[in-house]
């Protein structure tokens, strides 16, 4: 398995992919592995790369013209090199840019490596000031402005993954992050399906894999994440399992039913919360861990979920809880009060589906 995988995407290069090549054979670090992708070129760029046999140097002939993130990719989904470099195929390398770029990943021991970079005509003249590369690059001053060039970096991929590109913009190298914190404002929930759009499954979930280590975002349950409101006297501001529970709902469209002891402490009749939240639901059934507590989903008929008032089908399923003739006058008071807040049409529509014992207490409201 070779130290480095160089990436490169390929298009009606012909006029410079000889010296593309001919630069990356003359690197002074020779462990590599160049996996080229053809996007469908017209001219005789392929011919000119297969004039070399070159174990190291894989040629892919994409099945479409996808754009340079699609040839990334597929580049990327057969390299095998721990640090992943992009070289495009009309950009030239110093003879000992490899050599620089990985004793500097491996003496730093860090995930990513930039540099300077000249700005050239195709005959290596300088035609505009180099690219001078920040000192420091931060998460935060990234967003404002892509101050990292894909073709002078190189990354750790067992230290943080492959990054894959979302395919079809001009700015493949950039665009990921912008567009994910664009479809993640501080507080929303965000499941990956959310951001499926920006790339290929794996690339979002590489993507919110690194943005979690990076504690930009945090991980609420499994596939579930937030960008957390921090507040100056607790820190992070975490959504309530309830919260996750509706976000839930509210993305399979399915409608729920709160019951038991959930039901009890959304009337304000307990003040424990409960540890497991019971969801009665037309949708799948399954359990989902929140922190310490549980959200569980658990099938019903649909007469089950036929109640319309907001708080009457909460006090039907409270007094199921509580039980025949097992409720107090105190509670009984409440929830009679309770009732007189509900739509009246509501409250006659449920008063007629819930059971004989329950109805005989809701009537007391009307």
């Amino acid at each position: 398995m070779p130290q480095i995988s160089i990436i490169t995407p390929c298009y009606n290069s012909s006029k410079f992919i000889e010296d593309t090549i001919k630069s990356v054979l003359s690197q002074t670090f020779q462990d590599w592995e160049w996996i080229i992708t053809d996007d469908k070129s017209q001219d005789n760029s392929v011919e000119i790369i297969k004039r070399h046999q070159d174990s190291r140097i894989v040629l892919l002939e994409a099945k479409k013209n996808g754009g340079a993130g699609h040839a990334r990719n597929l580049s990327l989904e057969k390299a095998t090199g721990r640090y992943i470099t992009f070289l495009d195929a009309d950009d030239f390398w110093e003879p000992d840019f490899l050599q620089e770029m990985v004793s500097f990943m491996k003496s730093e021991k860090a995930e990513l490596a930039y540099c300077t970079y000249a700005r050239c005509d195709e005959n290596l003249q300088p035609k505009i000031a180099d690219f001078e590369a920040d000192i420091d690059v931060t998460f935060d001053n990234l967003l404002k402005t892509c101050r990292l060039s894909l073709l002078a970096s190189m990354y750790d991929s067992e230290r943080v993954g492959k990054e894959f590109f979302p395919e079809g913009s001009k700015r493949e190298d950039h665009v990921m992050w912008l567009n994910l914190l664009k479809k993640i404002p501080k507080g929303k929930l965000i499941f990956p399906e959310d951001i499926q759009e920006l790339g290929t499954s794996e690339a979002v979930r590489l993507a919110l894999h690194r943005l979690e280590k990076e504690t930009t975002i945090t991980r609420v349950a499994q596939g579930i994440y937030v960008r957390p409101k921090i507040s100056k006297y607790i820190g992070k501001v975490i959504p309530s399992a309830e919260e996750v529970a509706e976000a839930i709902a509210k993305r399979d469209r399915i409608r729920t039913l709160p019951t038991g002891s959930y039901a009890l402490n959304a009337l304000g009749l307990s003040t424990q919360v409960p540890m497991k939240i019971v969801l009665l639901t037309d949708g799948s059934p399954r359990e989902i861990k929140v922190g310490k507590r549980t959200i569980k989903f658990k099938k019903t008929t649909p007469k089950n979920l036929s109640a319309k008032g907001a708080i009457s089908k909460l006090v039907i399923q409270a007094l199921k809880e509580i039980g025949l003739n097992n409720q107090t006058p105190t509670e009984e008071e409440k929830i009679i009060e309770l009732l007189k807040k509900e739509d009246p049409k509501n409250l006659i529509h449920d008063i007629k589906i819930a059971p004989v014992w329950i109805q005989k207490i809701m009537q007391k409201a009307l």
